[in-house]
């Protein structure tokens, strides 16, 4: 005979107050959406306020500090401020800009396709990454600075010379990396993949690649990094265009708000550009949170 839920409630109080811990309550008067909103809103005020408490304090040291240095050699942030307006009104804050990313973008869009199948390629066979290992260290190693000479030698000052500095510079970390998450891969899932007579292909794609995507989103990190590294590389030492134009012309002429502002636009870039990874790594490799 079986308990009729009442009674089996009454039975086990401590089961359904775990269970009704579980569910949201909604607060008198508002609807449960807004209590989801909220909750949404603490978490996110939780997460940044530190940060942004942080960076207040900062600024606030930052405006006392610069008021007994020469202004020409370094800025307060209410005259930093003031040359980022300057430059956004003028146009050449977004024209240069515009400039950075024609290369920036396709440098390392480049860099992540030929250094993720680089990546696998190395984990997958041991011969060929314990062979081009010490190569690719040498590479990663390598000042860019330090080979200039022979860019321009290679491919002039153009827009070919500046993907080559980004690519060189983005490419290794990422093959690296993916090359140990490859490696990293477990054995019994290689195992599980071939006793279902899985080809290759399907096992780099539904095992091998899902295994490394946390390896691989590290390495998607540092190639970011180096990718606008070489990029003000790039417009420095190649051909005064974009942000690093500004940086280096603003410095030349003493001016060092308008050259903090510039470096501020390669910071956010990079700010920008880690948090959308996270967000990426959240999203396909929603396992790692266990």
């Amino acid at each position: 005979m079986q308990t009729p839920p009442s009674q089996a409630a009454s039975l086990r109080p401590d089961a359904v107050t775990a269970e009704a811990a579980l569910v949201p309550s909604p607060v008198a008067g508002r609807p449960p959406g807004s209590v989801l909103r909220a909750s949404w809103w603490q978490l996110a005020l939780r997460r940044w306020w530190p940060p942004a408490v942080f960076g207040l304090a900062a600024l606030i040291l930052w405006e006392l500090i610069s008021q007994s240095i020469n202004p020409l050699l370094f800025a307060a942030p209410s005259r930093t401020v003031e040359a980022f307006g300057e430059l956004i009104l003028s146009g050449e804050l977004l024209d240069a800009l515009i400039v950075t990313l024609s290369y920036l973008v396709p440098g390392l869009l480049i860099s992540v396709v030929l250094g993720i199948a680089l990546g696998i390629f190395m984990g997958r066979s041991v011969t060929w990454g314990t062979l081009l290992q010490p190569y690719l260290d040498a590479i990663y190693a390598l000042p860019r600075v330090a080979i200039i000479p022979l860019v321009i030698l290679w491919f002039g000052v153009g827009y070919e010379a500046r993907i080559f500095i980004i690519v060189l510079g983005s490419v290794v970390p990422i093959a690296m990396s993916t090359s140990a998450g490859v490696r990293y891969t477990s054995v019994k899932l290689l195992e599980a993949a071939r006793s279902f007579q899985a080809t290759e292909l399907q096992i780099i794609r539904h095992v091998v690649i899902p295994s490394s995507i946390p390896f691989i989103i590290s390495g998607l990190r540092i190639g970011t990094e180096r990718a606008l590294v070489g990029a003000v590389i790039a417009e420095v030492f190649l051909s005064l265009t974009g942000l690093g134009g500004i940086i280096q012309t603003e410095a030349e002429r003493f001016n060092a708000p308008y050259v903090i502002a510039a470096a501020l636009v390669y910071a956010l870039l990079g700010g920008l550009s880690m948090t959308a990874l996270g967000a990426i790594e959240r999203r396909i490799a929603a396992w790692k949170a266990a």
